[in-house]
């Protein structure tokens, strides 16, 4: 199986909402993430690393996901299957799998929310 054919049945999980998640969602990550602590921010810190090594390891990765890596890896820790992992532990998710496919599919609107803000701040 090729790359594209890959992303392509791994994309499938757009129709049960489980692999986009609105670029709006950058301050509800970014909250969720100052509120964890011990155990869960430990896990939170390994699913983000385990996402940048993800992504960097993949076919996918270029400059365009690249250059916007740390707004994707803040939304990542929403995905359904890491939040719960976050919470409350037990088997991680297979981040492997899962970070190149939630990169692709989350990366326009995510650079665009992302870099409107900045452009805010300046």
């Amino acid at each position: 199986m090729g790359a594209i054919e890959g992303l392509t049945r791994t994309a499938r999980d757009l129709d049960a909402g489980d692999l986009y998640i609105e670029a709006p969602a950058i301050s509800i990550a970014e909250s969720f993430i100052g509120w964890t602590t011990g155990a869960a921010r430990d896990r939170l810190r390994a699913a983000q690393n385990g996402f940048v090594v993800a992504v960097s390891n993949s076919r996918i990765c270029s400059p365009a996901i690249v250059r916007n890596l740390d707004p994707l890896r803040t939304l990542f820790v929403l995905n359904p299957d890491v939040t719960r992992w976050i919470l409350l532990g037990g088997t991680p998710p297979n981040v492997d799998a899962l970070a190149p496919s939630f990169a692709v599919v989350n990366n326009g609107p995510a650079l665009a929310e992302y870099h409107a803000n900045l452009e805010l701040v300046a």
